[in-house]
């Protein structure tokens, strides 16, 4: 664990209170990515303001980060915990989400190529029926 002055703590709290907020919900939220990753030496936020959207052109670190903490949290651990910046967190979040998209784009090319499931049961019966009317018609 990392030992921090008590001016550089008092900074992080006062950087942090203006990036996420009055919210308790909010803060809540971020409750537990900012103890590991201050245990990881990561005392301040990442770059970026409350009404960042994830998803815009040019996302923020906190926007992205933000939006990790709901859809990969499990993701958004491990990267943590493989990091001692900010940056490098969002580097792997950014690197496994477009991991995911390339397996999931393999897995609809798989279904599609696979094409449509065979007939039912209903559709088999009927096309049975047919083929041995045919040989009894023969």
């Amino acid at each position: 664990m990392r030992t921090y002055t008590r001016a550089d703590l008092e900074a992080s709290i006062v950087a942090w209170d203006e990036a996420l907020g009055p919210h308790p919900r909010e803060r809540a939220r971020w409750a537990r990515w900012r103890r590991q990753a201050a245990d990881r030496g990561i005392l301040y936020p990442p770059l970026g303001t409350r009404w960042d959207a994830w998803d815009a052109e040019h996302p923020t670190p906190l926007a992205i980060i933000g939006q990790a903490i709901s859809d990969t949290p499990d993701t958004l651990r491990d990267a943590i915990g493989r990091s001692r910046s900010w940056a490098q967190v969002v580097g792997i979040i950014i690197h496994a989400r477009a991991a995911h998209r390339a397996t999931a784009v393999l897995r609809d090319r798989d279904r599609a190529y696979d094409g449509p499931a065979g007939p039912d049961e209903r559709e088999a019966v009927v096309v049975l029926r047919r083929v041995l009317e045919r040989i009894g018609d023969s």
